[in-house]
């Protein structure tokens, strides 16, 4: 993330680069010397370096799904960006508009900008957080199926590789997330997921394979209906 702020940091700079030296160049030019022109200048650079303060912590974040949760943030800072630039630019250089006014419009800005990022970063929030639930409840079942599938591997005879299969086959499409309800049934189902790893490993009997694997379904199906009844 450090080298893509660094990117929008120098275009950044650029940009108020240009504002500066049009600025200097406009009161020289025009001859302004108003409270005004200097209200409406400081106002802009402000919302330059408050952009850039807020955007540093969009780009801050420790993973690219964050960042993408945070993009509304650049897109407010932008458009309030872009806005303050023009109706300061416009205090600045109209010499009708009283002196005040460029102060006063750039706060208003600043302030509406400051709920809507704050909005902005809240949702991010809640929607990371979720995110972070989500994959924490779906780890237990992908462990399990990683488990399943490796035991496909170690099986010569058809029918106890038929068996293994079918478990592979069920977890597969198994709801993926877990609750406090199926945690039980999904520790049992786990430690016979051992044991039957055991049983092949000692290259045991097919049929102690398939009773192991038939007691396994069982216990699948079992957790799949209580995880379908506590939706």
């Amino acid at each position: 993330m450090n080298k893509k702020f660094n990117h929008y940091i120098l275009i950044w700079g650029i940009m108020l680069a240009i504002f500066v030296i049009a600025a200097i160049a406009a009161s020289v030019i025009l001859d302004i010397e108003s409270k005004g022109f200097f209200f409406g200048f400081i106002g802009v650079a402000l919302a330059y370096f408050a952009e850039i303060a807020c955007a540093r912590k969009v780009f801050a974040q420790d993973s690219l799904q964050k960042f993408f949760y945070n993009i509304p943030i650049l897109q407010i800072l932008h458009g309030s960006l872009f806005l303050i630039t023009v109706l300061g630019s416009a205090c600045m250089l109209i010499p009708q508009v009283p002196d005040w006014t460029g102060a006063v419009v750039c706060l208003f800005i600043a302030a509406v900008t400051a709920i809507a990022v704050t909005k902005a970063s809240a949702a991010a929030e809640i929607v990371s957080e979720i995110d972070e639930k989500v994959a924490a409840s779906t780890e237990s079942m992908k462990k399990l199926r990683a488990e399943a599938v490796s035991l496909s591997t170690m099986i010569t005879d058809p029918e106890a590789k038929n068996a293994v299969k079918k478990i592979e086959e069920l977890l597969r499409y198994s709801d993926p997330v877990s609750s406090s309800e199926t945690a039980g049934l999904e520790a049992q189902i786990a430690v016979r997921i051992a044991d039957l790893k055991d049983l092949l490993q000692k290259k045991a009997e097919s049929t102690a394979i398939q009773d192991l694997c038939t007691k396994l379904e069982g216990l699948i199906r079992e957790r799949n209906q209580i995880a379908k009844e506590t939706k």
